[in-house]
């Protein structure tokens, strides 16, 4: 059965001229026509095509959130960052840094890592550019005391030399969330059982980082090499 403009408009409950006055006030003709199409569809739709979308709806969120956690245990299985247990590995395997990694083990392992921050127990160090699975980045971690509190990882790309650039930093955020594995309309922090990563772009900085918090609490922190 093909229908015209009339039984259209018929089925969807909207009739020509119908507009209350009142309503013509307060708004345009085409955000009207658009409000009373959207309102009134959608409440003489069967019950059971409502819940026919609605089950679609969650079958598509259900889909992204499996395939995000997909492309994050690629970045696992491809070594670097493990989404896992918050280990990050450089140089091929050669340094690993992670929860438990104290900063007495972390400057023996790298003696030469720069001290760039120290404000009281809270110390930053330096430790220059290093291979993350074949990617360079500039890698430095913060310390409270022994407890090593976050690892930031800037990757480095052609310009950097130069002044600041806002469009490199955004372009700059991208390839960091898709290094991570993440989706486009991923947020910008993930949590998971021993931290977060975050992918993001300071707004007072204006420079885009990947930095890995180690959250647990002080009396139940492991100490040691991870």
């Amino acid at each position: 059965m093909r229908w015209g403009g009339r039984e259209k408009a018929r089925f969807y409950g909207i009739a020509r001229g119908s507009t209350p006055r009142s309503r013509r006030c307060s708004m345009s003709s085409s955000s009207r026509n658009r409000a009373r199409e959207s309102s009134v569809g959608r409440r003489r739709l069967p019950a059971s095509l409502r819940a026919r979308l609605a089950k679609q709806a969650e079958a598509g969120i259900r889909d992204s959130t499996q395939e995000h956690d997909t492309r994050a245990v690629n970045v696992q299985k491809q070594g670097g960052l493990s989404v896992s247990d918050g280990l990050l590995t450089i140089d091929g395997g050669e340094l690993a840094f992670g929860p438990t990694t104290t900063r007495g083990a972390f400057l023996t392992m790298l003696p030469s890592a720069r001290l760039v921050v120290s404000n009281g127990a809270w110390n930053t160090y330096n430790v220059g550019i290093h291979s993350v699975r074949g990617i360079p980045f500039a890698i430095s971690l913060c310390f409270q005391g022994e407890v090593l509190h976050f690892i930031t990882l800037t990757h480095l790309v052609e310009g950097d030399q130069g002044g600041w650039d806002h469009q490199r930093e955004i372009a700059r955020k991208r390839f960091h969330d898709e290094w991570l594995g993440r989706l486009p309309d991923a947020p910008d922090i993930v949590q998971y059982w021993w931290g977060r990563i975050d992918s993001v772009l300071d707004a007072r900085g204006g420079e885009s980082a990947i930095v890995i918090h180690y959250v647990f609490p002080s009396s139940g922190r492991a100490t040691g090499v991870p």
